[in-house]
């Protein structure tokens, strides 16, 4: 499984999430390797298609079952709705999802 951290330097949200991730993935009893990917210029923003930070990937899957691409990639901090408030990282419940509905790969 690929699991992907993007973030930028300043994000007030990465250790949060940073933590909640590799607490989902032990509850999960997974022993994968978070990949973190620091975004350092609008380029690298562009090429990892990179909509806030944090943002999170489970196999190239988004965490946020909402998130649409816009195509607007850049150094901005991104949003998560849970729990009726809004918050600068996704909740563990939504990594929890996430990596239950893209975390294996498909059989061959």
């Amino acid at each position: 499984m690929k699991v992907e951290l993007l973030y930028y330097e300043e994000s007030e949200g990465f250790p949060v999430a940073r933590n909640l991730l590799e607490q989902v993935l032990r509850e999960e009893g997974l022993d994968e390797k978070v990949e973190l990917i620091l975004i350092t210029s609008r380029a690298e923003a562009e090429r990892h298609c990179f909509p806030g930070s944090p943002t999170i990937r489970i196999n190239g899957a988004d965490v946020d079952p909402s998130y649409r691409p816009s195509g607007d990639y850049g150094f901005r901090i991104r949003l998560y709705s849970f729990d009726g408030r809004i918050h600068p990282y996704p909740s563990a419940e939504m990594i929890r999802e996430a990596i239950r509905r893209n975390g294996r790969m498909p059989k061959e």
